[in-house]
């Protein structure tokens, strides 16, 4: 039963990357947050790669996007309650890569110094 349920979680991953593929060949953008979940202690954890895949397979920069103050706003294990309060968005310069992994590890590092820059905490990266 556990092998079935990890097959159709990836068969659904699968799916959702080669739609947003489709959408990025007929000049959409779309939207990832790569850490796949939130961190339980707010601090910046390993990027997933499927963003960065479909980047590379489909020759579109990447955007690298780190956003402040999002943790004060909605505290782990409260994610049903939004708190008032203002949140920073720094949307970097575009990379561009031919390597996925390569990619993804470029994009931690913009985004984890600017999270150091700002005093917030990143795990090393996986």
């Amino acid at each position: 039963m556990e092998r079935k349920k990890i097959h159709l979680q990836v068969k659904k991953v699968q799916d959702c990357l080669k739609r947003c593929i489709d959408l990025v060949n007929k000049g959409a953008s779309v939207f990832f947050f790569p850490e796949g979940t939130r961190s339980k202690d707010g601090k910046l954890g390993s990027l997933k790669k499927g963003a960065f895949s479909v980047a590379v397979k489909t020759k579109v920069p990447v955007v690298p996007i780190t956003l402040l103050g999002t943790g004060k706003l909605m505290p782990t294990g409260m994610e049903g309650v939004l708190k008032p309060g203002s949140v920073e968005v720094v949307i970097h310069k575009p990379i561009v890569g031919r390597d996925a992994d390569v990619l993804c590890n470029e994009t931690r590092n913009i985004i984890a110094d600017t999270l150091v820059l700002h005093g917030y905490g990143v795990h090393s990266s996986e």
